[in-house]
């Protein structure tokens, strides 16, 4: 991996990976396109993006260059320790895009005191920095968490998160866009839709958020093919056939949803 010395901002590839990450149109493809593509600005040796409900549990992950059971360990066991103190969602929990709050993100292992957490965990893979980064949709709630893990000595650079602080903000923008249909106009999440059920009314409401049918079925403990017919119905129910259709017809305003 090519590891940043120069202090410049290199514009030209920023607008090419800015450019490239836009032409995707969900948002977990989004996510995995923005992790693939980051190494280009920001070299790593193993990233990952978790994609976490409302309420901020993991639900599904895209993983690059990293150990399955480095993984797997993590979700068992380090992510519950000390109350949570490793969980991802309080990882990338800062919105700031200031250089100052960029550098509370990125983690230097080798300068902190050992624990559970660092000695049986991180320093088996090598790992030595790692660097967070959230992207929220439109009620500020991380959608996709991003990790970024260097096995190098070289530790992040003032360079690189000046990078991070000039993209960041471009990202959410792009990520946010998966997640209304016009300025202002948001789904009320507090009751059921009117003529759906309960159920479809949270599945509706869901595909609203940008969940994909697969992520849906795991967050409500239901198969995939349970989620299919319940989205059949209420396509029939809401007089639509895309989910772009049901996303107009919610946010219009056309419907008296609850208050």
């Amino acid at each position: 991996m090519g590891y940043q010395t120069d202090t410049n901002v290199p514009w030209s590839k920023i607008n090419d990976f800015l450019l490239d990450c836009g032409r995707i149109n969900n948002p977990r493809d989004f996510s995995i396109r923005v992790l693939q593509k980051l190494d280009s600005l920001i070299p790593y040796d193993q990233g990952h993006v978790y994609f976490l409900d409302y309420k901020g549990k993991v639900v599904d992950e895209f993983l690059v260059g990293t150990d399955p059971q480095f993984i797997r360990d993590y979700h068992e066991y380090y992510s519950k320790i000390e109350g949570g103190r490793y969980s991802v969602s309080k990882g990338v929990k800062k919105q700031d895009s200031s250089i100052c709050e960029i550098e509370k993100l990125v983690y230097d292992w080798t300068a902190q005191e050992d624990d559970e957490f660092i000695s049986r965990h991180l320093r088996p893979y090598g790992i030595r920095h790692t660097f967070g980064l959230g992207l929220y949709d439109i009620g500020k709630s991380v959608q996709s968490a991003f990790i970024l893990n260097r096995v190098s000595r070289v530790k992040y650079t003032i360079a690189e998160m000046r990078i991070i602080a000039n993209i960041r903000p471009h990202l959410n923008n792009l990520f946010k866009n998966f997640f209304y249909n016009s300025p202002g106009s948001e789904v009320n999440t507090g009751g059921t839709i009117p003529g759906l059920t309960a159920r479809e009314s949270e599945i509706a409401l869901l595909l609203c958020k940008g969940f994909a049918p697969v992520l849906i079925g795991k967050q409500l403990c239901i198969s995939l093919e349970t989620v299919y017919k319940h989205i059949a119905h209420i396509h029939a129910k809401m007089k639509v056939s895309t989910q772009q259709e049901l996303l107009v017809k919610l946010y219009s305003g056309h419907l008296p949803l609850p208050s």
